[in-house]
């Protein structure tokens, strides 16, 4: 029942709550600078950020709770039952390194 619970709120925030990181992402990016191009889903990242300084795989979490973030440590300031609507942080600098490998 828990890993059901996981899931559900993976999938849901993912496709459900808004908004949409792919959305968040390309509003963040709106004025930065013409020579930016965000490619979402078709490169194994699933958001990727080609620019004249480099190739960036971006990694998205939503989380509605500052992070702490030490070095390469990530924790998450959270309450008892929080599990239960965010999904879990991980490390997404970790993540980012791997999809960009």
């Amino acid at each position: 029942m828990f890993g059901l619970v996981v899931v559900a709120v993976r999938m849901t925030n993912l496709w459900v709550r808004q908004p949409h990181p792919w959305d968040a992402l390309q509003d963040g990016l709106k004025g930065v600078s013409g020579d930016l191009v965000l490619y979402n889903f078709l490169l194994p990242a699933p958001h990727v950020l080609v620019a004249p300084s480099g190739i960036y795989a971006i990694e998205t979490r939503f989380q509605d709770r500052p992070q702490q973030v030490s070095g390469d440590r990530w924790r998450p300031n959270r309450g008892l039952f929080t599990f239960m609507r965010q999904e879990q942080i991980g490390n997404p600098s970790n993540d980012a390194q791997q999809a960009a490998a």
